[in-house]
């Protein structure tokens, strides 16, 4: 059997069953006398221990004695199932958890009871399967029960659970399309019966907010968090760690809705939370962790971002519990901060790690999965690698459209990427259809004013640019003016957009409107990116280029020379430092310093 990880996902569910099950009456005499030894044995311990060891010390003697049970109906085997599950839970070892999970399978197999007998039963087999990470059993057991629960008014109390727990696995399966359905359908359950909790409502809100900021839809996440938020503010007496997590999605839908400040002020009321509340894990500081290297990461500040995300690894790796999915979405993380920072030999190595986790955590078509598969699409892409890296974005797109459809936003930026690919190998065709097909689906999708929409619209605009299409002019100035709208004037994020409008005026000879839109340009990529970093590279050439089509001689001298360097220190390949030279060479001779030329043509020769 497997080792498992007992996480608090499952202790949820798992207390409100064992609860059901404890106010059950005896179905027999034998069950009589445990009740009455484990009542005598629980009086002693609360007595002699503290609370928590007591409570621990009885659910191990609750698992003992209800073994010995030969159970005659389905309520006994639920709560002899129920015993084993919960001294699994409080177990000290995986070992000894086993140990109850494996008791609580031979009981099952052994039983001559009706497995399909009652909702609670059903419940209480699923919380096994989850236990035994056997999450697509689970899902259909707790399928089955939502049915009995519907024909039994006494069990009622258990169907929010189940719902709860369908929507976490469905969603953590990446089973998008039917995990919305459910979480709609337990919504409306803690809306409706009398029997949901606050906390249930606000679980609800909190795995559809999820959902819709996954689906790319988030506004509407962010009104979900915060109507989860309000609510939990009104019934919880404290710090905890519900509302930390409430408190991080609404910063990650804060962070994609480019609101930068609310977002840090959720993180930091969240790393409040954790710095108080004394059950805080390193899995749950990791989390934390992370976030805020995402937000860093959204306002292009990667350095420290970085430094975050490798703070978080850190923490996890060297912590006794294990969650390969945060595990996974951290290297992911990294390698993209690495690939940002041009440290290309370590983002392949995180990005390679990340896909090791995810492929071993899912064996099925995944979003964190096909994620990575895009990631290392566009990491091949950077270092000119278009043949992988077409193979890794085809990977990406067949299963995003596994798991999500074709009509869905992490589809459409998959088919924009490739669409890149295709411009990068000179196949124009291939390249404009993908385009145009992308932005019409992202606007009829997500909205003209979407942030996705400006982003294929530059791309495109390029594309037609490189053709001498009068439809990029329009296409590269609207493009410019939402993205400033929502990013501000200054924003790495410009980069792509700047730099395209500028090559399209460059290219129609208007020099002035084009070296305005580079300086912009630089200004941004100097105070945003690294020191030595290779679009500063770009933005250098781009302006000795335009001084040199100019005939601004002694400017262009100045900027290929500052290109040079970073090439030179960032260790780009021979051909790109080769071509700079010569470009310098033409130059200099066009300046009249034909000595200087001379001496730079000897070391190309």
């Amino acid at each position: 059997m497997r080792n498992v990880k007992l996480a608090g996902l499952i202790g949820i569910g798992l207390s409100a069953a064992i609860l059901f099950s404890c106010l059950q009456p005896a179905s027999s005499l034998a069950e009589l006398q445990i009740k009455a030894q484990l009542l005598f044995k629980k009086t002693i311990l609360f007595l002699t221990l503290p609370e928590v060891s007591a409570g621990i010390e009885l659910s191990r003697l609750t698992a003992d004695r209800y073994q010995t049970l030969v159970a005659t109906t389905s309520q006994q085997l639920q709560r002899q199932l129920d015993a084993q599950l919960q001294a699994a839970k409080h177990a000290d070892s995986d070992t000894e958890a086993n140990l109850y999970l494996e008791k609580a399978l031979s009981l099952e197999q052994k039983s001559a009871i009706a497995l399909e007998s009652s909702g609670a039963l059903l419940f209480s087999r699923a919380m096994l399967r989850l236990h035994l990470q056997q999450y697509q059993q689970a899902i259909d057991l707790l399928m089955a029960s939502i049915d009995k629960f519907d024909q039994s008014e006494s069990e009622q109390l258990l169907k929010g659970d189940a719902l709860n727990h369908i929507c976490r696995l469905q969603t953590d399966q990446g089973l998008i399309k039917s995990a919305i359905q459910w979480c709609e359908q337990f919504t409306r359950w803690t809306r409706q019966s009398e029997l949901a909790t606050q906390n249930q409502q606000s679980n609800a809100l909190d795995l559809m907010a999820n959902l819709k900021r996954n689906s790319g839809l988030a506004e509407q996440a962010r009104d979900l968090y915060l109507e989860s938020i309000q609510l939990r503010r009104q019934f919880l007496e404290g710090p905890d760690l519900s509302l930390a997590n409430s408190l991080q999605g609404l910063a990650a839908a804060y962070t994609e809705l480019h609101q930068f400040f609310l977002a840090e002020k959720a993180l930091l009321e969240a790393l409040h939370i954790l710095n108080t509340h004394l059950a805080t894990t390193a899995i749950e500081q990791s989390q934390l962790l992370h976030n805020i290297a995402e937000n860093q990461k959204a306002q292009g500040k990667y350095e420290q971002a970085f430094d975050y995300a490798e703070q978080a690894r850190a923490l996890l790796e060297n912590s006794t519990l294990r969650d390969e999915g945060l595990m996974g979405a951290i290297y992911n993380q990294i390698g993209s901060l690495a690939q940002d920072l041009t440290r290309y030999d370590a983002a392949e190595k995180y990005y390679l790690s990340s896909l090791n986790s995810f492929q071993s955590l899912f064996k099925h078509d995944h979003p964190n999965t096909a994620a990575v598969l895009n990631n290392l699409g566009s990491l091949y892409s950077h270092i000119e690698d278009y043949e992988k890296s077409k193979v890794y974005y085809q990977k990406a797109l067949l299963m995003r459209k596994a798991v999500y459809g074709e009509a869905h936003i992490d589809v459409i930026v998959t088919e924009q990427n490739l669409a890149l690919v295709y411009q990068n190998m000179d196949d124009m065709p291939a390249a404009i259809n993908l385009f145009e097909s992308s932005l019409a689906s992202m606007s009829a999708l997500a909205g003209p004013n979407h942030p996705h929409v400006s982003v294929i619209a530059v791309n495109l605009g390029r594309a037609y640019s490189t053709l001498g299409d009068p439809r990029a002019e329009t296409l590269l100035r609207n493009a410019l003016v939402a993205q400033q709208s929502q990013l501000g004037a200054y924003h790495p994020q410009l980069l792509p957009t700047l730099y395209g409008l500028a090559q399209h005026y460059r290219q129609q000879q208007q020099f002035t409107e084009a070296e305005m839109l580079y300086l912009r340009a630089l200004k941004i990529a100097e105070a945003s990116l690294p020191e030595l970093h290779p679009d500063i590279a770009a933005c250098l050439y781009s302006l000795a280029k335009l001084y040199q089509l100019s005939g601004n001689y002694p400017a262009a001298e100045e900027f290929y020379k500052k290109e040079l360097a970073i090439l030179q220190q960032i260790n780009s390949s021979p051909q790109e430092i080769r071509g700079t030279l010569k470009r310098l060479v033409q130059v200099l001779e066009a300046a009249g310093k034909t000595s200087e030329a001379q001496q730079i043509n000897q070391k190309l020769q």
